[in-house]
């Protein structure tokens, strides 16, 4: 299928984009020469012996993002199920993976129906696809398999399944204690390992790098969904077989009453782009469920808002910015359509993108556009006011001038999408804190993070607002940290 990409060019051709221009971000040719890549060649199904030596020397192991559930640790492993699909691979081009955890998986007597739990909830779902940043170039990509990007300082398990622990566990949401509303659920983790935030769907193969190294990589992180939703809605699935676990099984999709589709980071910018069309693929299945997404950080200030500076950018405005960095990024990934939003893309709404400053259908690549202005699911979404990540791009690449002027556009932006909502979802869920985070939903931050209102009165969790949230009441939709007043952030 044709990407937004490839549809766009002869409208910026009318619009009078230099022919420079198109022809260096012209898909058919990109693919080919213009993209420089990353990593990793597979040969035999084994990682290419010649790949490592090209790292710094002593980044040659592969660090894993979970903590590992080892025979006879308490509590109730989640476990790896490898995804077969036929283009369901990591970027160096090991197969990806999911981990998975039935309601009623007890392991050493720790879990069982019941056990004193308050809910138990066996028609309802917890899938949820894990963040990890990404990569938008050769040599951003080869800096993240290097670890030498500084984030990591290994070989990246954000790119591979190599070595991937076969139990797992996971706090926050996925905690089965006593006091977590969403312990009975059944569990899916998504193994991250694309570099793509989920959309990519593209081979390379003999692409240079920066350091006159040709390498091969892929970006299918849309077919990692979908696969792992197929399978999921096809048949009962269970782990890979282990001799130490035993035989674990998850019941069938079909009949779900509640489906809960979650993403932290680049995770929840895989959820925002699929929510919409994975909604109406698990409907199919399962009629009665009430299917609703759950977005992990990630919605900074929108950039084509008037507070957005753009005279110390590379880029003079919001379509400029399109056209020259986000582009050109999804060009090197290979982001269909397939992967976006599909009212987004209909040609009606046109015009309106290019009243809010942008390309049409290039705004469709814009997570938070999307999110704001076409996604018809129900979703929840959390946001530090004054989350780290967002905010130090937002400062250094000078969209914003000052900490305090992200905090003050963060707080506004929430503010309005709890009091306003958005065109087709009239009442989202939000919770804003101000404890200078990125993600919780996984954490421990999940059950303690709270925020006062003017009196200094503590309100309510993530937890306990998305679960009120979820199953109609009773607290509010959204709390949000107002001036004057702190967080609670332990």
């Amino acid at each position: 299928m044709s990407s937004p990409a490839t549809h766009v060019m002869d409208r910026l051709a009318k619009e009078g984009y230099t022919m420079n221009l198109l022809n260096k971000y012209q898909f058919t040719v990109s693919y080919r020469w213009c993209c420089s890549l990353v990593i990793l060649l597979l040969i035999s199904g084994k990682l290419a012996a010649q790949v490592v030596p090209f790292c710094p020397a002593g980044n040659t192991n592969f660090t894993q993002p979970f903590k590992r559930f080892m025979p006879g640790d308490t509590g109730t492993p989640l476990l790896k199920r490898t995804l077969t699909g036929p283009n369901s691979y990591c970027n160096d081009g090991t197969r990806a993976v999911m981990y998975i955890r039935p309601a009623n998986y007890a392991h050493n007597g720790y879990w069982r129906a019941g056990n004193g739990q308050p809910a138990i909830h066996f028609a309802r779902w917890v899938i949820w696809l894990q963040g990890g940043g990404s990569c938008r170039d050769a040599d951003t990509c080869l800096a993240r398999w290097c670890g030498t990007d500084g984030k990591s300082s290994s070989i990246s398990s954000n790119m591979s399944s190599h070595n991937s622990f076969y139990a797992i566990s996971e706090g926050g949401i996925f905690d089965r204690v006593p006091n977590n509303l969403f312990a009975g659920y059944n569990h899916v983790v998504i193994k991250y390992c694309s570099s793509d935030s989920w959309i990519g769907s593209n081979n390379l193969a003999g692409v240079p790098t920066g350091s006159s190294v040709n390498i091969d990589i892929k970006f299918q992180g849309a077919a990692i969904v979908r696969d792992a939703i197929t399978t999921l809605t096809s048949m009962p699935v269970a782990a890979d077989p282990h001799p130490l676990f035993g035989f674990v099984q998850l019941p069938p999709l079909q009949g779900a009453m509640q489906i809960v589709l979650a993403g932290s980071s680049a995770g929840g910018v895989g959820v925002r782009h699929h929510l919409d069309s994975l909604k109406q693929q698990l409907l199919q299945t399962s009629p009665n469920a009430v299917i609703a997404g759950v977005i992990d950080a990630g919605l900074p200030p929108v950039l084509w808002g008037p507070g957005i500076n753009w005279a110390n950018t590379p880029t003079p405005n919001y379509a400029n910015h399109l056209i020259q960095t986000v582009l050109p990024m999804h060009a090197f990934r290979g982001t269909d359509n397939s992967a976006l939003n599909q009212d987004c893309l209909n040609p009606v709404n046109a015009a309106q993108h290019v009243a809010d400053g942008g390309v049409y259908p290039l705004n469709c690549y814009d997570a938070t556009y999307t999110l704001l202005k076409h996604i018809a699911t129900p979703f929840f979404i959390s946001m530090d006011l004054n989350d780290f990540l967002p905010r130090s791009k937002y400062i250094s690449r000078g969209f914003l001038n000052t900490q305090q002027d992200f905090v003050s556009a963060t707080q506004q932006q929430m503010l309005n999408l709890a009091t306003v909502g958005t065109p087709q979802v009239p009442n989202p869920g939000v919770f804003a804190p101000k404890c200078n985070d990125h993600v919780r939903l996984t954490e421990g931050k999940f059950f303690r993070q709270k925020i006062r209102d003017q009196l200094s009165n503590p309100g309510h969790s993530f937890h306990d607002l998305l679960y009120s949230w979820l199953n109609g009441g009773p607290l509010p939709n959204a709390e949000i940290q107002p001036a004057g007043t702190g967080s609670i952030c332990p």
